[in-house]
């Protein structure tokens, strides 16, 4: 009974030194990726890293909580709010070994998208689900897609108050609000209206889809039934070209932005795909990217997501840098 009583008090007592020395930033901004801006607020998909360590009969152990969560802010950039859960991983110097432990709810988010009411859709690509937010990150529903590789997700509104969910797997998935599979098209391949490995997904206010053809370095407009209307792009680095594009966005005027991801640079393409102009570089100064994942556009604000740089750059519909809005402590 005595020998329980001590373990137990020694459990305590590790357990407190973990607590007294673990470090929390709750706004440290770590390998950013997906973003979406609504009525003036950023989501971003971002991961965080908090530790503790302390030595115990020689091994020296390090708990480190493995954060990938929505983190929200204003335009400007100032932090609001996180949601989400972390996982747990204990990881020992010596040969113990490494264990992962708790996953959590949101396992690996890969893109977000939010409708009109502020209501957030987060696409988990371990998971294969598509988990629905309210604003301040009440969960509202979970659905299942039967999806095989998940890539992008975007939100469309029709008939004033109808959502439709639009997710890149193989091809294209169409849900209802309420997760329900309503049409799919598209296979694999390089002919119109095939993909390889598509990632990022917009839809303009007529309903027409534009999907990000990452292998095929391209990007396509469909119709609502999927047939293609045209497609633009190859692979290089001259312009119009793409090396592995990511995402996509529009703005009011149908004109098209795509990170250039392998190329670290951002195209503007217009409403026919057109290459109109291109701006960045890889660097770390305002205006340069490393890895360019996420783009959003509001009104006439351009939003990138840096992603090795661990920030988000604000520009106006012609490149010019405007604001470094997110940027890790």
């Amino acid at each position: 009974m005595e020998r329980v009583s001590f373990i137990t008090f020694l459990v305590i007592i590790l357990l407190g030194i973990m607590i007294i020395s673990l470090h929390v930033n709750a706004i440290d901004l770590y390998y950013p990726r997906g973003i979406n801006v609504a009525r003036g607020f950023i989501y971003v998909i971002g991961s965080a890293q908090d530790t503790a360590r302390f030595s115990f009969v020689k091994q020296r152990v390090k708990f480190s909580t493995i954060k990938r969560k929505i983190y929200k802010y204003d335009r400007n950039g100032r932090y609001i709010a996180q949601w989400g859960v972390e996982g747990l991983r204990r990881l020992f110097a010596q040969p113990l070994g490494a264990i992962e432990m708790a996953r959590g709810q949101i396992n690996f988010p890969l893109d977000l998208a939010v409708d009109e009411r502020r209501n957030v859709y987060v696409l988990d690509a371990e998971a294969l689900t598509v988990q629905k937010f309210d604003d301040r990150g009440a969960k509202i529903a979970t659905f299942q897609g039967r999806f095989g590789y998940p890539g992008g997700i975007a939100v469309h509104v029709e008939d004033t108050n109808v959502v439709y969910i639009y997710v890149t797997d193989d091809g294209v998935k169409k849900f209802s609000e309420q997760g329900r599979l309503l049409t799919s098209w598209g296979t694999r391949g390089a002919g119109d209206g095939q993909f390889n490995t598509p990632l990022g997904i917009d839809i303009d206010g007529n309903g027409f889809i534009y999907v990000v053809d990452t292998g095929n370095n391209r990007i396509q407009k469909l119709d609502e039934n999927g047939g293609m209307i045209w497609q633009s792009g190859s692979r290089g680095a001259g312009d119009g070209q793409f090396n592995a594009p990511f995402d996509v966005a529009l703005d009011d005027a149908e004109n098209i932005y795509v990170t250039d991801t392998g190329n670290n640079r951002v195209q503007k393409l217009g409403p026919d795909g057109q290459f109109i102009k291109t701006w960045g570089g890889r660097g770390s100064l305002p205006g340069q990217f490393a890895l360019p994942t996420g783009i959003a556009v509001y009104g006439n604000e351009i939003y990138i997501v840096d992603t090795k740089n661990h920030r988000v750059q604000k520009f106006d519909t012609n490149g010019n840098f405007l604001q470094l809005v997110v940027n890790r402590n």
